[in-house]
């Protein structure tokens, strides 16, 4: 999916710039990655220009979510509310953010991989699908 950024609401929850190891373990515990996976992403986003927030309900980190710097262009991933916490506006908080902060970079673009499930959350914010990838495992 993507998106022309621009300013947006802001969000209604907290989000602030996240502890390496507590990103890494929501986003584990939410994609059931496993040791070896997260090793590998937190090499991955150690290496990359990136910035990687958590989002706050009720004082609690909540979800995690990345944002990945190229040029001009942002890309969102690792975008992950813990299952006691879906459905109260925690992923909604999360996307205004990075939006917002894409737009304090004076980024041109945002791109995302979304998922079936939260495809609608994405479409509501403004992001447009482009294709649709199919992902096979043995």
């Amino acid at each position: 999916m993507i998106w022309n950024v621009k300013k947006v609401n802001k969000p209604e929850l907290e989000v602030l710039v996240a502890d390496s190891d507590l990103f890494c373990q929501i986003v584990s515990i939410t994609f059931h990655f496993s040791e070896p996976v997260i090793k590998g992403i937190k090499l991955l986003l150690d290496k990359a220009e990136a910035e990687n927030y958590l989002v706050y309900l009720n004082g609690k980190p909540a979800g995690a979510g990345t944002l990945l710097l190229d040029s001009n262009i942002g890309v969102i991933l690792n975008v992950a509310t813990l299952f006691q916490y879906q459905k109260r506006g925690c992923g909604r908080s999360l996307m205004l953010f990075l939006m917002n902060r894409a737009h304090e970079l004076k980024l041109k673009h945002l791109i995302l991989a979304a998922s079936p499930m939260s495809e609608k959350l994405y479409s509501d914010l403004g992001f447009k699908k482009e294709f649709d990838i199919e992902i096979y495992a043995h």
